[in-house]
């Protein structure tokens, strides 16, 4: 676990002295720009008893208002390997029981949805098409479903169509408002718009719905500030 660690600090520092040019920085005010030339590393999810980790990366171009995030490999044996490419969100890395296959989250087919890839090379596979996006993969023990979170409207559930239908009917209908009969119609600045969050179990083979494991109009798992999967 430290040649881990010593790897992906290697990693941010090496972007950092990549985008300033050079490796000695004359001394002078911290400024905002030199925020944004250092890479963010995310929260690593570990297999192979510690011996190997998948965390998520992200770097910025402040002069394009833009960022993007990558997955990276690296093992104890200071082994650095970058899995996905492109300037898209790849994140919530979760790898397979059999510690062969890698989960995530990814927006680059346009919403948030569910690819796998195996860790010894080759393209990503878009696994889901769910309306809304999807968040949290989380496996089961033997590898063949995998649990997710998603905002569905609880007369709906899992039904792709049925979520699909009803967020048509919403966007493309006659009123420019939002209507909110009950409460909580917001939380910050985002509107609930009828829907609540779910967990979902998906076939990891063909990433279709299986079931809806918290129907209902309530929310599965509750808010939470620390971004973890609350469930297993």
């Amino acid at each position: 676990m430290v040649g881990i660690v010593r790897g992906i600090s290697a990693v941010v520092l090496g972007f950092a002295l990549t985008a300033s040019g050079e490796s000695r920085i004359p001394k002078r005010a911290f400024e905002i720009s030199d925020y944004y030339r250092a890479a963010a590393p995310g929260r690593p999810v570990t297999a192979a008893e510690g011996r190997l980790a998948v965390f998520p990366l992200t770097r910025y171009d402040l002069a394009g208002a833009e960022s993007w995030t990558e997955l990276w490999l690296a093992d104890a044996d200071d082994e650095l390997r970058q899995l996905t490419f492109g300037r898209h969100h790849d994140g919530s890395p979760a790898l397979a029981p059999d510690g062969a296959r890698l989960a995530f989250i990814s927006d680059r087919s346009g919403s948030s949805q569910v690819w796998v890839m195996s860790l010894d090379g080759g393209e990503a596979r878009q696994l889901t098409d769910f309306p809304g996006g999807l968040s949290g993969p989380v496996w089961s023990p033997d590898g063949t479903t995998i649990a997710v979170t998603a905002e569905v409207y609880p007369e709906c559930g899992g039904d792709t169509e049925c979520n699909r239908t009803i967020r048509r009917s919403v966007d493309g209908g006659p009123l420019s408002v939002y209507v909110a009969e009950e409460l909580l119609y917001r939380h910050w600045n985002t509107w609930r718009e009828g829907r609540y969050r779910h967990i979902l179990l998906i076939d990891a083979a063909s990433g279709e719905v299986l079931r809806d494991l918290t129907p209902g109009p309530w929310d599965s798992p509750i808010f939470g500030s620390t971004g973890d999967a609350a469930y297993a």
